[in-house]
């Protein structure tokens, strides 16, 4: 009992402190690398992002080139992962620069069909493993984690795009690329590229607009509840005030949440 608390306090406390190191929105526009791929990899990035949103729990990147914008996130806590593939992330585009989701073209991805969810493997006892075997080990667990989201994640959610479907494949033709994959430390990435001209902007106009990040939550059409039951003390008794403290945890991770943010088209 004392273990499992010191390991989960470790977990928030090493989070908490290396989020410090990072703005809570991006503050500053952003050539894309010239070498992007979208692959569900941050490589080209050079691993790092621009902002750690606390309200999403995601480190995100927004960027543009001449002709395309760029949003790239992370997640590395196991509940949050399973919301952000199961119930989905959002960005919507207001070029108005209001605070306002009305009429302004939106994508959502990763997106699955009502009532799919897809559980993980998040936990591996690597105990006595060693050099090749844990490699091995950890490197099976990737493979298995992206066999599940090539055969569940297959679709693209739009809204108020001029001439795009609300749903469309991934692999599809109108300006819109996406991908996602895990690594071998479980840390799941996923890609979005988009062509400007669907959002109605252009870099040549150095064009300024507010964006909204939204990842719906566990209680909605995709997603199940998660709870766990009462924990015990060393002496056998309930360990009421650490069970709550572990739902409260859980249940903050499965809420829909959603931020705000302004980015400027950078030349």
């Amino acid at each position: 009992m004392k273990k499992l608390q010191l390991l989960l306090f470790a977990i928030i406390a090493f989070a908490y402190a290396n989020a410090q190191k990072l703005p809570n929105v991006q503050q500053a526009s952003l050539r894309a690398p010239a070498n992007v791929k979208i692959d569900g990899k941050a490589t080209e990035w050079g691993g790092k992002f621009q902002a750690y949103n606390p309200a999403t729990d995601i480190f995100y990147t927004i960027a543009n080139d001449d002709k395309k914008l760029y949003l790239v996130f992370k997640a590395t806590d196991r509940y949050n992962i399973t919301r952000i593939v199961s119930g989905g992330l959002k960005i919507n585009i207001q070029k108005n620069g209001s605070k306002n989701d009305s009429g302004s073209p939106g994508i959502q991805f990763p997106y699955m069909e009502k009532g799919k969810r897809i559980s993980f493997i998040q936990r591996l006892d690597l105990q006595g493993a060693t050099g090749e075997k844990k490699n091995h080990m950890l490197d099976s667990a990737m493979q298995a984690n992206n066999i599940k989201l090539r055969t569940n994640v297959k679709q693209i959610y739009t809204n108020a795009i001029p001439g795009v479907d609300t749903v469309l494949s991934i692999y599809n033709d109108k300006g819109i690329e996406v991908a996602n994959a895990f690594d071998v430390d479980k840390v799941y990435t996923a890609e979005l590229a988009v062509d400007l001209k669907l959002f109605g902007l252009s870099a040549a106009n150095a064009s300024k607009f507010t964006y909204h990040i939204s990842i719906k939550g566990g209680a909605n059409k995709y997603a199940m509840g998660i709870s766990f039951g009462m924990a015990t003390n060393n002496d056998g008794t309930p360990a009421e005030a650490f069970t709550k403290q572990l739902n409260d945890y859980v249940e903050q991770q499965a809420a829909t949440t959603d931020f705000w943010g302004e980015y400027t088209l950078a030349k």
